[in-house]
């Protein structure tokens, strides 16, 4: 098996303390025809974060990889575990077919007052 190094990214998403998540999305391939070729059927995601910064209260920051079919409807394909006050590092792995022709990050944010910045990076590869 050979993993094919295919995506890196610098995140930075912040959210003032109203109580409700800031989200964000980022296009990572938007592709016609996709990698759903046989033999992509494995997506590794690591994502690397370090601990929030400002002045949060109960910070909270979630991430997943999405996919879709035709870029309007998506899909979760990797969860990664909420974080919170301190830096965390996770790597994912998504084994069960070929992927959709297009890749998003979702991103979502929350603090219930102060304001929370979330920096990290985020390493795609695929497995054939």
């Amino acid at each position: 098996m050979r993993a094919d190094f295919l995506y890196k990214t610098t995140l930075t998403l912040s959210a003032a303390g109203t109580g409700t998540a800031d989200v964000t999305t980022q296009n990572i391939v938007a592709a016609t025809g996709g990698w759903g070729a046989p033999g992509f059927g494995k997506l590794v995601a690591q994502l690397v974060l370090n601990a929030p910064t400002g002045s949060p209260t109960t910070p909270t920051y979630d991430a997943k990889i999405q996919e879709s079919f035709d870029g309007t409807n998506w899909t979760d394909v990797v969860a990664f575990t909420q974080a919170t006050t301190s830096a965390a590092a996770e790597i994912k792995k998504y084994v069960t077919g070929p992927l959709a022709p297009y890749l998003r990050l979702y991103q979502a944010v929350g603090t219930a007052s102060g304001t929370a910045t979330y920096t990290g990076t985020l390493y795609l590869s695929l497995c054939i």
